[in-house]
């Protein structure tokens, strides 16, 4: 009995250690920007990176880079950074910048304006200087607002820009992707969105309305994703359909599909 309790505590070692070899190492990089003012992002860098991509969370966007959620918690795009990572995309998980580092994160207007381009053309130069691959940007809820603008305002530097639970309905604290000059854009478009999104913002039906303005894009792609695992948060929270809670790995791994042109 002793015997085989001490194989077990070996092979649960072994596991622990395996495990731990899985995680790909993360860094907390910070950048200057506009004057006086610099950005953060959790930077994940495979060993040999085929692309890379600026995630957007949602929400205020203010994040504790120190001690991001691991699977199974939190936002969608922050949960899933080490697939994206193992898949070959070296990622950037943004924080907000620090002129709004406040636990309201960046208010209404800031997501859509020139000053966020900036930063995040920071973030690209320094992930270019990592790696020559092609820098893509990816949004989820209220971070497809920071994604669709900055796509629009940067433009040729970026190659390419995928949506998830995209912000289609605008509200007092949002604004609405289908406001915004989509006929400009013409690198790759990807559109994800579940079909049981209960979030008022980002109905799926909207998907289809977003590629309707991407009149230049090319090439588009919408895909619509069902079921997943029972919700163990609110509708506009990361733990149930709008953050594709369950569906992670078919998710990550189409976005994955489409960056690589596959």
């Amino acid at each position: 009995m002793i015997q085989r309790f001490a194989v077990a505590i070996l092979l649960l070692g072994a596991l622990a250690r395996s495990a731990a070899a899985d995680i790909l190492s993360e860094t907390v990089v910070t950048v200057d920007t506009r004057p006086g003012v610099t950005q953060s992002f959790a930077l994940v860098k495979p060993a040999n990176p085929v692309a890379a991509a600026i995630l957007f969370p949602g929400g205020g966007g203010n994040l504790d880079l120190a001690n991001l959620p691991k699977e199974n918690r939190g936002n969608f795009l922050v949960r899933t950074r080490q697939r994206f990572a193992k898949l070959g995309i070296m990622v950037a998980v943004v924080d907000a910048p620090s002129d709004h580092a406040g636990s309201e994160g960046m208010p209404l207007g800031f997501r859509t304006s020139a000053e966020h381009a900036a930063d995040m053309a920071a973030v690209a130069n320094h992930m270019a200087g990592i790696a020559r691959v092609p820098v893509w940007l990816v949004g989820t809820s209220r971070g497809t607002e920071s994604a669709t603008s900055v796509a629009i305002r940067l433009q040729d530097p970026i190659a390419g820009l995928v949506l998830t639970s995209t912000v289609t309905e605008a509200n007092p604290k949002m604004s609405s992707v289908l406001d915004m000059a989509l006929d400009t854009l013409k690198m790759p478009v990807l559109i994800a969105a579940h079909r049981q999104d209960g979030c008022k913002v980002t109905p799926a039906r909207g998907a289809d309305s977003v590629k309707g303005k991407l009149k230049n894009a090319l090439p588009v792609q919408v895909l619509y994703f069902e079921g997943g695992a029972a919700p163990k948060a609110g509708p506009c929270e990361g733990l149930s359909a709008h953050g594709f809670y369950g569906l992670e790995a078919e998710v990550v791994d189409a976005i994955a599909k489409f960056i690589k042109g596959k």
